[in-house]
C-alpha cells in the first residue's frame, strides 16, 4: 500500500533528527507525532535517491518532493498545472467559484490535479501576490473614489495668483482601471459632477460606490449606518446604484484607490512638473491625456493593461448608463414645515400638504 505523503516541512525534520540527532525511528515518530512506519518510509526513500545530507543550500520543497516521490512528479509538472494567473482573473468574475474552475480544469485534464491539490496550489499562488491584492473584487461590483492629498494647480491670469485644485480619483475594484480629474473644490456639486464625468468616461455604472467619509459624500459617519449627503443620494438613485462608505480611519477598506492615487500622483505630477496651465480646462486636458497612457500601460503583475482588464472584467458586468444625464440641483435637508404649512427654500416660500406641519422634509 502506498504511504501517504507528509509535508516537506515534516520530512526535513525527520531527516534532521535521523542524521544530525541520531535518533531512532521510534523516537522520531514520537517527536513529530507520526507512525514509525511513516518515518521508516521517509528515510528509506531518501536513501534510495542520490541526495546527501545535509541538503544543498537553496533546495526548494518542490525539488525535494520530486526526488522523494518521482512516481508522482509527473502529476505536478507544467503540462498539467493550471494557469493560476488566468484562474485568479476568472475568479474575479461574478458568480464564479473556485469549485467551478476546478471542475472546468478537470474536464480539460481528467488526470490533472485533485480538488485539494488544486485549492492548495491556488492558495500558494495567492500568498505570493502583494498583500493588497488578496481581496477578491467581483467584476462590475465596486468603484472606489477618493481625493488625492497632493493638489495640482494652475495660474489665474486675472487674479494673478496660483489656484490649487483637488484631484479626484476613481478606481474599479477588479480591473484597477482609473479615472481622475482636477476640480476647484470638494463641495457637493464638484464631488457629484466628478462622479457623473467618471461614469461617462467608463460608459457604465457599478453596483456600488465606495467613498471616504468626506462631508460631500457622507453627512454623518457611522459604523452601522452612515448618513449619505442628500445630493449624493439623489445621484445614486438616478443611476440606480448604492453608496457604501468605507469605515472611518480604515484605509484598508479601499486599498485599490489608495494605491492608485499614489501611482497617478507619480505618473501625472512628474510629467507635468515643468508645465504651466492657465485654466482648469487646460489642466484637465493634460491630465486626461496622461490618464489614457496610464490605463494603457501593462501592469507588472498581470502583463495586461488596466484598460484591457476593464474591458474583460468590469464593463461586461456593470450596468448601462441611463439615457438622461444627472442634472445638479440644490438640496436642503431637514426643513421644518411651519404652522402655515409653508417651507422657506432659496429665499422663497412653498406650500406643502398640511399633514406635514411641524415635520421635517427635504427640498430640492
Amino acid at each position: 500500500m502506498a504511504q501517504k505523503r507528509m509535508k516537506m516541512k515534516q520530512i526535513r525534520e525527520i531527516l534532521r533528527l535521523h542524521f544530525d540527532c541520531r535518533l531512532s525511528n521510534q523516537q522520531i515518530a514520537n517527536a513529530i507525532r507520526k507512525s514509525k512506519g511513516s518515518v521508516f518510509n521517509c528515510i528509506t526513500r531518501f536513501k534510495e535517491t542520490e541526495l546527501r545530507w545535509p541538503l544543498l543550500e537553496g533546495m526548494s520543497d518542490s525539488d525535494l518532493e520530486q526526488c522523494l516521490y518521482p512516481e508522482t512528479a509527473g502529476k505536478n509538472n507544467n503540462s498539467v498545472m493550471p494557469d493560476f494567473m488566468h484562474i485568479h482573473q476568472e475568479f474575479s468574475r461574478p458568480h464564479v467559484t473556485l469549485e467551478l474552475l476546478w471542475e472546468e480544469y478537470r474536464q480539460s485534464l481528467p488526470n490533472g490535479l485533485s480538488r485539494s491539490s488544486f485549492y492548495r496550489h491556488y492558495a500558494q499562488y495567492r500568498n505570493n501576490l502583494p498583500v493588497d491584492m488578496k481581496i477578491i473584487h467581483k467584476g462590475g461590483d465596486k468603484l472606489f473614489v477618493d481625493y488625492s492629498g497632493k493638489k495640482p494647480h494652475f495660474w489665474d491670469r486675472q487674479k494673478k495668483k496660483w489656484v490649487e485644485t483637488e484631484l479626484f480619483v476613481a478606481s474599479w475594484g477588479a480591473s484597477s482601471c482609473c479615472y481622475c480629474e482636477a476640480s476647484l473644490s470638494q463641495t457637493g456639486q464638484d464631488w457629484v459632477s466628478s462622479h457623473v464625468r467618471t461614469l461617462e468616461y467608463f460608459g457604465c455604472v457599478p453596483s456600488a460606490f465606495v467613498p471616504d467619509n468626506l462631508k460631500s459624500g457622507v453627512t454623518k459617519a457611522n459604523f452601522y449606518e452612515s448618513k449619505i449627503n442628500a445630493l449624493y443620494k439623489l445621484f445614486a438613485q438616478h443611476y440606480d446604484t448604492v453608496i457604501l462608505p468605507a469605515r472611518v480611519r480604515k484605509p484598508k477598506d479601499k486599498p485599490v484607490v489608495e494605491s492608485n492615487v499614489l501611482h497617478l500622483q507619480r505618473f501625472i505630477f512628474g510629467r507635468l512638473r515643468d508645465r504651466t496651465f492657465y485654466s482648469l480646462g487646460d489642466l484637465n486636458e493634460a491630465i486626461w491625456e496622461l490618464l489614457g497612457q496610464f490605463n494603457q500601460r501593462p501592469m507588472q503583475q498581470y502583463k495586461r493593461s488596466r484598460q484591457q482588464r476593464f474591458e474583460d472584467l468590469d464593463k461586461p458586468y456593470a450596468a448601462e448608463l441611463p439615457v438622461v444625464r444627472f442634472i445638479y440641483t440644490q438640496v436642503k435637508t431637514d426643513v421644518r414645515v411651519a404652522p402655515n404649512y409653508h417651507i422657506e427654500f432659496d429665499k422663497h416660500f412653498y406650500s406643502v400638504p398640511y399633514e406635514l406641519v411641524r415635520k421635517q422634509v427635504d427640498a430640492y
